[in-house]
């Protein structure tokens, strides 16, 4: 208790320091040119309290805990004519009071650039990022007991060629690798992902955009010799009939081809019989439809979305997944400086190719979020937020769900520009 007072006392105090300075104070070099190039700077802050009475959103020993959480980030951009550079770099420290030690350091930095030519528009992002299992493998896997840092890398370039006023062609490749300290006996996986994807586009009009793409994407398990291959393509459309209706949707086919170590205990009689484990590779395929569908109106004070997601993915489980997810979200405005939103999210896990040997996966999720937003100055703003957990799988005894209530305050200043040759 006299912890939680500490942190209480000293959070307050950093935000009533903040509110009392003027905004040129806290926010003076957001934005300066040094030989024309345009440099930004936008820090922000975040502290944040949180109870949750499962946080490991476990069926058979529920953990409650309560917690602390300070969060530091910045945009970082800088910028000329044609090209830009942002980095995002972000530090999260996670402290918690339970039975259990559920404190974390994550950090991530995020990174996008871009340059444009007349009919070309070349794009490279990607994240590093460190981040702790307890929040990532709680929807996922739901191999959450065994806590562990994961660590990601991931890059993502992209070529836009600009056929004709109508037509662009957007070929990209992207690769990611994620690892686990200690991943023996966790039942997580060390994997890399690639996928190599080309789209062509067509306005048709103002309002109304036509799209077909192929994919080709490799899953690899870097413990064993499993390996996934697919192949995939789609057709797709957007479309804004009104001005405050939009509706885009995509229908696809994926096939993959699945090789899948299978250990098998075997009698050996060499002259004596004994048991040896014989190591075979089993081959297997699968396929599935590709949907992606989205409506969102707005309405004088809210905005109403609708989303229908049918993917293939890769998991830390050692295998890729099929995902249905349905999310419904309502926004609405109460008055000019206090949101409020509903939101609600289904997904429906399947393994892929079970039959080779692959960890199961088979679940379904609910998440529901009610969240209360109040911006108290520009750069200031409070949110409370209710959230429920559930989730059921074969493999658990029983149905698992959390509640939380979380409380933050952020802080991030409003833009002010100046030329530094000025001065």
């Amino acid at each position: 208790m006299y912890t939680r007072n500490v942190r209480s006392c000293v959070s307050i105090g950093i935000i009533l320091f903040y509110l009392g300075l003027p905004a040129e104070a806290v926010a003076r070099f957001d934005s300066f040119n040094i030989n024309g190039i345009e440099y930004s700077i936008r820090p922000m802050l975040t502290t944040r309290y949180l109870y949750d009475d499962n946080i490991l959103l476990s069926s058979t020993d529920p953990s409650e805990a309560w917690g602390f959480s300070a969060i530091a980030s910045s945009v970082m951009t800088a910028s000329v004519e044609n090209s830009s550079l942002t980095l995002t770099p972000r530090v999260a420290v996670d402290r918690f009071e339970a039975d259990e030690n559920f404190d974390s350091e994550e950090l991530f930095l995020d990174y996008a650039a871009s340059r444009a030519t007349e009919r070309n528009v070349f794009e490279l992002s990607g994240v590093l990022s460190r981040d702790f299992t307890r929040a990532t493998e709680a929807t996922d896997t739901g191999l959450v007991r065994d806590l562990r840092n994961r660590y990601t890398i991931s890059v993502a370039p992209s070529w836009t060629y600009l056929i004709s006023p109508a037509f662009s062609l957007r070929t990209g490749f992207a690769m990611s690798d994620v690892e686990f300290e200690e991943v023996v006996g966790s039942g997580l996986f060390d994997y890399s992902f690639l996928s190599l994807n080309s789209t062509l586009s067509y306005q048709f009009s103002e309002i109304t955009s036509f799209f077909v793409s192929a994919l080709v994407t490799e899953f690899d398990v870097s413990e064993s010799e499993d390996f996934t291959r697919s192949y995939g393509g789609s057709l797709g459309f957007s479309t804004s009939p009104w001005e405050t209706l939009e509706i885009s949707g995509s229908v696809g086919f994926q096939q993959s081809d699945l090789v899948a170590e299978v250990v098998t205990p075997t009698v050996v009689f060499d002259p004596a019989p004994r048991l040896e484990l014989v190591i075979t590779k089993d081959r297997s395929e699968d396929s599935g439809l590709l949907w992606d569908s989205r409506i969102q109106k707005r309405f004088d004070r809210s905005i109403l979305s609708l989303d229908y997601v049918r993917r293939i993915q890769p998991s830390t489980r050692g295998s890729q997944s099929e995902n249905e997810t349905v999310t419904a979200e309502l926004a609405h405005k109460l008055r000019f400086n206090l949101r409020g939103s509903l939101n609600v999210e289904y997904d429906k896990q399947l393994t892929q190719g079970s039959s080779a040997g692959t960890g199961a996966l088979d679940r379904d999720s609910l998440i529901f979020r009610s969240t209360l937003r109040w911006r108290i100055r520009p750069s200031w703003v409070a949110q409370a937020t209710y959230r429920f957990r559930w989730r059921n799988s074969d493999r658990a005894a029983s149905a698992a769900s959390s509640n939380a209530l979380i409380f933050s305050i952020s802080y991030q200043h409003a833009p002010f520009e100046y030329d530094l040759a000025e001065l």
